[in-house]
């Protein structure tokens, strides 16, 4: 082993010339001009909400609270609907995919991670050959069969000088960042739509129950109509009047029971098959009560939305790569060293005489690469402005998103408050008429007319209650749905 504490020490005497090397090159390089990057794009800030805010809750449709819970779908009470939501949480293939996702970008941010670490690999060969007597001159001394044995380590190991393979690590585990907030935002989107289309199908169900409740009206109107034609009492132009209401009628039937139809078949997609429409119960959601905005939500909507924050992640990524493109223009630095023994005699395989140990620092100097490096750069730059255009992008269309909601819930309600009326003032006169007709003042005619109207007005109120829970929805999905990238 005397060998080998001799090759090493004569290696380590020689190390400062190497470093030397080192030291020039690095100043050589450092003139060299960088591919440099002026007005870089700024991310947004979130743009001020409060004003919005303030003024919403001084409408009375919504009043300043906590945060919603991240499990916000139960707030409807509406057990079935907390079943489905549940369940397509778990077994929604899109879940599943986005789970996957993030053990991929795991692992390869540990595959980035090991250009980090030094390069072990040990190797042990053995073979026996036949020489040929008669391919040198003289012919071979150890014989005609030779034993080949060779057990070496090899250690290789970059010296990350310029940060560059740090920083790829950093970016990917940015990117593993990036993608767990996708995972939130796809469980968000999964939730709302499935809450949409959920509420849409509630309305549907209603609204089919009273179109058909109005069409059974119109079809006794019609029956009279028609009578009082035939005694010569009206003209066939009333008759027709009402026969084209009623076909109308049946063909907004049929809108509403092919909205029922699609919502069935949107449920049973979001909630990964399996479902017997005919095993659902009537959907009974609602939400009767003053929307709670959270005291901090124009200061943290960044926070709160999962979008926003895995696109945050993807900017700092990018930045990242931009430091990976410009550690290119600068030489690469490997230290490599093998150490073993090699032997065509197996028996003094692990003696002095067979030990062998190699040192070595190469350097990869880029020179000269037809521009392949600042183009590299130019993307990496490009790649980054993006990032930050689509940050701002949706900064704005979330401040937007909000504003929208916040204006649809609050005209749902006045409209809500004015069909509540209009309804009790139908109702009222619908009762008024049939007391008449009981009492032989007014005829039957009249009191079809008065529940037509009802039945109308009932529907419009049943569409409003629809757009206000669609409302509510398309809100908590704005503001990220509980969720805080912080906790």
């Amino acid at each position: 082993m005397g060998a080998i504490l001799e090759m090493i020490h004569s290696f380590v005497k020689n190390l400062p010339i190497s470093l030397g090397v080192i030291c020039l090159v690095v100043m050589h390089t450092s003139c060299n001009k960088i591919y440099q990057f002026c007005n870089q794009p700024i991310p947004l800030q979130c743009t001020d909400l409060d004003y919005g805010i303030k003024k919403s809750c001084e409408t009375g449709s919504f009043c300043v609270g906590d945060q919603i819970c991240e499990r916000w779908w139960p707030m409807f009470n509406d057990s079935q609907l907390t079943s489905l939501v549940d369940r397509a949480l778990g077994c929604n293939p899109t879940i599943e995919i986005a789970i996957s996702r993030i053990r991929l970008a795991n692992q390869e941010a540990c595959l980035t991670h090991s250009a980090l670490l030094p390069s072990i690999t040990a190797m042990f060969d053995i073979f026996r050959h036949k020489t040929s007597q008669f391919a040198s001159i003289p012919p071979p001394e150890l014989g005609i069969f030779t034993e080949t044995a060779i057990r070496a380590v090899n250690v290789s190991y970059e010296l990350d000088l310029w940060m560059k393979n740090r920083k790829a690590y950093y970016a990917a585990l940015d990117e593993t960042q990036a993608t767990v907030a996708d995972a939130k935002e796809t469980e968000l989107v999964i939730s709302t739509s499935l809450s949409q289309h959920y509420f849409m199908l509630q309305t549907a169900l209603e609204q089919v129950a009273i179109t058909k409740e109005l069409l059974d009206t119109q079809n006794q109107l019609y029956t009279l109509l028609e009578q009082r034609f035939k005694n010569g009492i009206i003209s066939e132009f009333n008759l027709y009047e009402v026969d084209s209401e009623r076909m109308i009628t049946l063909d907004l039937l049929e809108q509403y029971q092919n909205d029922v139809d699609i919502g069935l078949h949107a449920i049973a997609s979001l909630v990964g098959g399996g479902i017997n429409p005919e095993c659902l119960c009537q959907p009974n959601a609602s939400f009767n009560r003053l929307f709670p905005l959270p005291r901090t939500l124009p200061l943290d909507l960044i926070a709160r939305r999962p979008d926003i924050t895995a696109q945050k992640w993807r900017i700092e990524e990018m930045a990242y790569k931009i430091g990976v493109a410009q550690a290119a223009f600068y030489p690469s630095v490997n230290l490599l060293a093998f150490a073993g023994f090699t032997s065509i005699l197996l028996h003094e395989l692990f003696t002095d005489r067979a030990s062998n140990i190699y040192g070595d620092v190469a350097i990869h100097l880029p020179i000269f690469e037809g521009g392949k490096l600042k183009a590299n750069l130019g993307i990496a730059k490009e790649r980054f402005e993006i990032a930050v255009g689509e940050y701002n992008e949706r900064i704005l269309s979330a401040v937007r998103e909000v504003s929208d909601f916040l204006t649809m819930i609050i005209t749902a309600d006045r409209r809500l408050e004015a069909i509540d009326r209009g309804l009790k003032d139908a109702q009222a006169i619908y009762q008024l008429t049939y007391e008449k007709y009981k009492n032989g003042v007014d005829d039957y005619l009249s009191v079809l007319n008065a529940k037509q109207t009802v039945l109308l007005t009932k529907d419009l109120k049943v569409s409003i209650e629809g757009a206000r829970l669609l409302a509510v929805v398309g809100l908590i999905r704005s503001i990220g749905g509980g969720y805080d990238e912080r906790c």
